[in-house]
């Protein structure tokens, strides 16, 4: 197993986590996101506009800017062959973006194996939206889960004021066309970090909530 943190680190156990070797990238980085598509193919994404291949289970990494995004949250292989999706943020609207509809919008890019890019799509309204966290489902689609602030365009059913966020879901198909889009929250800033697949073949978002505090929740 993997695991990628701040300052560029990357770690591997060949022992169910009783022991981690570390598997440093160049240039250091925050980095959020690792996925193995085989034993010795990897890639890493993080907050630097770039992502990293390795193929040689993460002895050496090599990178590749995008320039599409400052941020990068979560990355997901269709298999072993067809290549990746990577969510996060953008607030540009030139380039390859099909378009800005706000101060950032929340954005999903596929690539082939290559690091090609096949296409980019962009949702959300015309406030701050971001995606965290990223998924495949059972019937050839994907899950995000991110923040919003919007109210408008893709989101339509904001519950606090707009200078408050609210966690958001949305369900794109294999094209990225979307399908739903959907808000929750309270009138405090709710915020996700993850969302992931359960036994029963539903699915577990992992956030927290300001108000007077700051609590921990899980949606379901």
């Amino acid at each position: 197993g993997y695991a990628a943190g701040s300052g560029g680190a990357v770690l591997k156990t060949t022992n169910t986590g009783g022991n981690w070797n570390v598997l440093v990238i160049s240039p250091p980085d925050t980095y959020t996101s690792i996925f193995f598509s085989t034993p010795s193919t990897g890639y890493v994404v993080g907050l630097d506009s770039r992502y990293y291949k390795s193929t040689n289970g993460g002895v050496n990494w090599t990178s590749k800017v995008t320039y599409v995004s400052k941020h990068y949250f979560s990355i997901q292989f269709l298999n072993s062959s067809t290549g990746f999706i990577v969510g996060g943020w953008s607030t540009t609207s030139d380039g390859i973006i099909p378009g800005n509809y706000g101060l950032s919008d929340a954005i999903v890019l596929k690539t082939d194996v290559f690091g090609n890019l096949e296409w980019i799509k962009n949702y959300g309204g015309s406030n701050i939206d971001g995606i965290r966290s990223i998924i495949r489902t059972d019937d050839t689609s994907y899950l995000f889960t991110g923040t919003s602030h919007s109210n408008d365009i893709d989101i339509t059913d904001h519950i606090g004021p707009e200078d408050k966020s609210d966690i958001i879901v949305g369900k794109i198909d294999l094209s990225g066309n979307l399908v739903w889009l959907n808000s929750y929250g309270s009138v405090g800033d709710d915020y996700s970090n993850q969302i992931i697949k359960t036994k029963d073949s539903c699915y577990l978002i992992c956030g927290y909530r300001k108000l007077d505090f700051e609590d921990y929740y899980i949606l379901k």
